[in-house]
């Protein structure tokens, strides 16, 4: 009897834990049933938007998609650290593997000229009949400064000048001419700050003035016109100089990491890791005006303007060309993404094609 009373018991027991599990089971089924349904609804809207917004965009322009016309990439493992393109040419710094001058349409190599310094940046100028190279040098190994290089017979490049410090690392450089042979030269040193250089090109001399009370500064990348110098430092920010050196205005406004600055036509382009394309008027360049920002919703390495288009370098979203609406907004004309990291770009008016590096993946031709 005791046995036959507990498989009841048993029973008993088990019929009331089914009765519980079913109540749940049936409330957590509507309760998961109604989550699901709301899920469904979002995003049902969020696709109706998305498709509204491409619709719209679709409706202002045709997304065209960059033509690759060529490509090149080193054969040794070299790292594209600049470059700048002419006419004819494109030239590379490569680091410590040197200056290479490649042809501009098929990216044959022309020439290549290598030594024990490393060159990280140039800078292209003809004068008369002479091609003359400027280069920012140094690393942790070797002496840094400016090598100013006679490119005019490939054949036979050389150094005609330099000035070299053996604790100096110049990361950047630009190069301002005017119809005299006196050459402005600025650069950004890594352990020294910036340094103006000066180069006669009638004597062939080059002399230095160190700027390095603005060191903290340094930039990562910098652009400069005849009014003023601009510089994004390490620390993000963005600083306007006059050529004496004194610092005229400090930019930090919406900015997260900005990777890049150039100058054109009285504005300035910030292109920023994290927020995008922002773009101030600096006709003043006391009192900069932020004028607009365009999202890139991915991390912005380079970026600058050339009428009224800003061409884009982005991590995630590749090479963007962008037509700016005046000051009210941007429209998206043209992508190319293969899933290489740009970091510089460069526009040639005179065939109308878009060159971009990307590092150890070499250089591309777009069009």
């Amino acid at each position: 009897m005791k046995k036959n009373w507990k498989v009841r018991s048993d029973f008993a027991r088990l019929a009331k834990y089914t009765k519980i599990f079913i109540k749940y089971w049936k409330e957590s089924v509507f309760i998961v049933s109604f989550l699901a349904l709301i899920i469904a609804i979002i995003f049902a809207v969020s696709v109706t938007n998305t498709q509204l917004k491409e619709a719209e965009k679709n409706a202002k322009v045709s997304l065209v998609k960059y033509n690759l016309v060529n490509s090149w990439k080193g054969t040794n493992g070299e790292v594209l650290k600049s470059f700048t393109v002419d006419i004819s040419n494109v030239y590379l710094a490569l680091g410590e593997d040197g200056l290479s001058i490649l042809d501009n349409h098929d990216l044959v190599l022309k020439a290549s000229f290598i030594t024990n310094l490393s060159f990280n940046d140039i800078a292209v100028k003809k004068f008369g009949t002479n091609i003359l190279a400027f280069l920012a040098v140094g690393d942790f190994e070797t002496p840094g400064g400016v090598v100013v290089c006679d490119i005019t017979d490939f054949t036979n490049i050389r150094i005609i000048t330099s000035i070299l410090v053996s604790n100096s690392i110049s990361e950047r450089i630009k190069v301002l001419t005017d119809n005299g042979k006196k050459i402005d030269i600025f650069t950004s040193d890594k352990n020294n700050g910036f340094v103006l250089y000066n180069y006669d090109e009638e004597n062939n001399t080059l002399s230095a003035k160190n700027l390095g009370f603005v060191r903290n500064y340094t930039g990562i990348e910098i652009d400069a016109d005849k009014k003023i110098i601009c510089s994004v430092s390490k620390s993000g920010y963005v600083y306007l100089y006059n050529w004496k050196g004194e610092l005229l205005s400090t930019i930090s406004n919406s900015l997260s990491m900005a990777n890049s600055v150039s100058l054109y036509g009285g504005f300035m382009v910030i292109g920023d890791r994290m927020g995008g394309v922002i773009l101030y008027n600096v006709a003043d360049p006391r009192n900069c005006v932020l004028l607009v920002n365009y999202n890139t919703s991915g991390d912005t390495y380079d970026a600058f303007e050339m009428d009224n288009s800003i061409f884009i370098a982005d991590g995630i979203n590749g090479i963007l060309k962008v037509r700016r609406e005046k000051f009210s907004g941007f429209t998206l004309e043209k992508q190319f993404n293969d899933g290489a990291i740009y970091n510089k770009l460069f526009y040639s008016a005179e065939n109308g094609n878009l060159y971009a590096g990307c590092g150890k993946d070499g250089l591309r031709i777009l069009n």
